[in-house]
């Protein structure tokens, strides 16, 4: 088994200046320090590489080719631990984060990698950790298939033995390498997840992922469809039995295109044939599955809301208007997601207008309920 120290942290730079230093300096206070760390130059236009030089005992490396996927490929060639990490220039890890990590893997052989709790964070002063232990369980990456279980890169420490058997971290998939990785390393066997919060996952709107999804969600979610295509292909040829299963998650994955792009550019067509697929392909799943589901279709079209035809809260009435009605399964789900950002005047104002609609008063008397509550717990 591998030392607890055996550790290889890889990190993808461009343009860190306002975070690296203080990102490696959370690596630096791991209480198990890794015995490698190796910082790939992305090209960056600040003195974010300069920074890195003045590091005792950081590798800095310049990418061959270009993108966060090039870049840690690259680095994790240049290491040779049996561990391997991946941390974000701008997120943050607890003190014990690779202990604990490193400890699940050695407690749980079989698993390809461990993952941790994970905390979201805008500014460095707000991010507040769990107190360190132990408490895993085992997570397959499949069980959230098209959504993906883990947030960021960040949180996962892999077995370069399970890595190099799934042909090393892919340069493909821009914005969903992370997502494809899970994936694959999953189709060997569930992860192990150890509950308590050891990572924060930086929210910066200069990021990557939140550049894409403000402006070029069709291209996102293109590559994760793609990863999502592969990475299926791969797991049905090693678990046959699953096919069925698998292949109607995938076409759920193509579903939630159609909806997210329908939502966001106002296409009744397009989100009506996108629900319903949605419907078709999960039923069976659990409403905690379709959770995620959802969850991962706000965090595409999210961005783009504001930009909508008479701004966020008129792309919530489309989508309330618009989602057919015959996809029965999920349609009390998001008519109360969809309905819970008007207001609860607008929604007294439709039911009025309805007056042998149950459903529009419903809505507006769940919306008047949750008010109260707020008001009185506030």
């Amino acid at each position: 088994m591998a030392d607890l120290q055996d550790v290889a942290v890889v990190m993808a730079l461009y343009n860190g200046a306002p975070w690296i230093e203080r990102t490696l300096g959370y690596i630096r206070a791991q209480s198990h320090a890794p015995r490698e760390i190796v910082v790939v130059d992305d090209g960056s236009g600040d003195d974010g590489p300069e920074i890195v030089r003045a590091v005792p005992g950081v590798t800095l490396l310049r990418s061959p080719g270009k993108g966060p996927n090039e870049a840690r490929r690259h680095g994790i060639a240049h290491t040779a631990a049996p561990l391997v990490a991946v941390l974000d220039q701008d997120d943050a890890w607890h003190a014990e984060h690779l202990r604990l990590l490193a400890t699940a893997l050695e407690r749980h052989p079989d698993a390809p990698a461990a993952a941790a709790g994970v905390r979201l964070f805008e500014r460095d002063e707000d991010l507040a950790f769990d107190a360190p232990s132990i408490d895993a369980e085992r997570r397959d990456p499949w069980a959230w298939f098209p959504a993906s279980m883990l947030h960021s890169p960040s949180g996962v420490v892999m077995r370069r033995s399970a890595l190099d058997a799934v042909g090393g971290w892919t340069t493909a998939f821009s914005g969903a390498g992370d997502f494809y990785m899970w994936l694959r390393l999953g189709t060997a066997g569930p992860f192990v997840f150890n509950r308590p919060v050891t990572y924060g996952w930086r929210q910066d709107p200069r990021s990557h992922s939140a550049q894409l999804r403000g402006g070029r969600a069709a291209e996102y979610l293109g590559y994760l469809l793609a990863a999502a295509d592969d990475a299926t292909a791969h797991y049905v040829r090693a678990h046959p039995d699953e096919r069925a299963h698998r292949e109607r998650q995938r076409a759920a994955g193509h579903a939630l295109e159609d909806v997210v792009l329908g939502w966001i550019a106002g296409d009744a067509a397009r989100l009506q044939a996108g629900a319903r697929a949605l419907d078709a392909n999960t039923a069976g799943e659990s409403d905690a599955y379709f959770d995620d589901v959802w969850t991962t279709l706000f965090w595409y079209a999210g961005p783009a809301l504001p930009a909508f035809a008479g701004g966020e809260r008129a792309a919530w009435r489309f989508l309330l208007d618009t989602w057919p009605r015959d996809a029965r399964t999920r349609w009390p789900f998001v008519r109360g997601k969809a309905a819970a950002p008007l207001p609860v005047r607008e929604l007294a104002v439709r039911a009025l207008r309805r007056p042998a609609d149950a459903e529009a008063w419903t809505l507006a008397a769940r919306a008047a309920i949750g008010r109260t509550r707020r008001r009185v717990q506030g």
